[in-house]
C-alpha cells in the first residue's frame, strides 16, 4: 500500500505542475505575458498581508512533506501523525479522492482554454459550461480535493495545519478574482454568481 500511496502522490504533484507550466508557456506566447497571475499585493488588507506569505510557505511544506513521505514513509512518525486515520481503508478513500480531484482539476483547466488565468486584463469569453455549470471555481475545487486526498494518505497534524492555511489563502484569492471578473463581465458574471455556487453547486 505504501508504494501505491507514493505513486499516487508523485503522479498528482507531477501532473499538476506540468499542466500549469505548459498552460502558462502556451498562453504566454499568445499574450506575450504570464497569465496564471498571483494575488495583487496592493489589494490585500495590511491586517492579513502575512497570509499569502505564510500560505506560500505552507504550500511548499505540503509538497516537501508529501514527496518526502513518498521517498521515506517512516518520516511520517516524526510529523505529528494522526494514528486513527492510518489504515488501508482511509488510504483507499484518499486515493479515490485524489484521483477525482486530479480529473476535476485538469478537466476544468482544459475547459477554460484561452480564459485560463483569470487575472488577464483583456476580456475573454466567460466560461459557464462543463464543470463550470456546477462550480465557479472547479480548478481550485479539484486541486483542493487532491490535497485532501493526500492528507488521508499521509494523515498528520502538521500537514492539515499547512493545508488549512493554504486553503484560507486560496479563498481570499478566489474573492479577489471574483471582484475582477465582476468588473469585466458585470451583469453577466453577477447572474452567473447567483446561479452557480462558488465551490460546488449551492456552496
Amino acid at each position: 500500500m505504501n508504494s501505491m500511496k507514493s505513486i499516487a502522490i508523485i503522479v498528482f504533484h507531477s501532473l499538476t505542475f506540468i499542466s500549469m507550466i505548459i498552460a502558462d508557456i502556451i498562453l504566454k506566447k499568445k499574450h506575450n505575458k504570464s497569465v496564471t497571475g498571483d494575488m495583487d499585493i496592493k489589494a490585500i488588507p495590511r491586517s492579513i498581508i502575512w497570509l499569502p506569505v505564510l500560505a506560500t510557505l505552507s504550500w511548499l511544506y505540503l509538497i516537501v512533506h508529501s514527496i518526502w513521505y513518498a521517498i521515506n514513509p517512516l518520516i511520517l512518525d516524526y510529523l505529528l501523525p494522526i494514528k486513527v486515520l492510518r489504515s488501508d481503508t482511509f488510504s483507499i478513500i484518499g486515493i479515490i479522492i485524489l484521483v477525482n480531484g486530479l480529473v476535476i482539476f485538469h478537466t476544468s483547466q482544459i475547459q477554460l482554454g484561452r480564459s485560463y488565468g483569470v487575472l488577464l486584463q483583456e476580456k475573454q469569453k466567460l466560461i459557464t459550461g462543463g464543470l463550470y455549470r456546477m462550480s465557479r471555481n472547479p480548478l481550485y475545487f479539484g486541486g483542493n480535493l487532491g490535497y485532501w486526498g493526500i492528507f488521508l494518505l499521509i494523515p498528520s497534524w502538521s500537514y492539515v495545519i499547512a493545508l488549512v492555511i493554504m486553503l484560507t489563502n486560496n479563498h481570499f484569492r478566489i474573492l479577489q478574482e471574483e471582484r475582477h471578473l465582476l468588473k469585466i463581465y458585470k451583469d453577466e458574471y453577477q447572474e452567473y454568481k447567483e446561479r452557480v455556487g462558488r465551490y460546488f453547486i449551492w456552496f
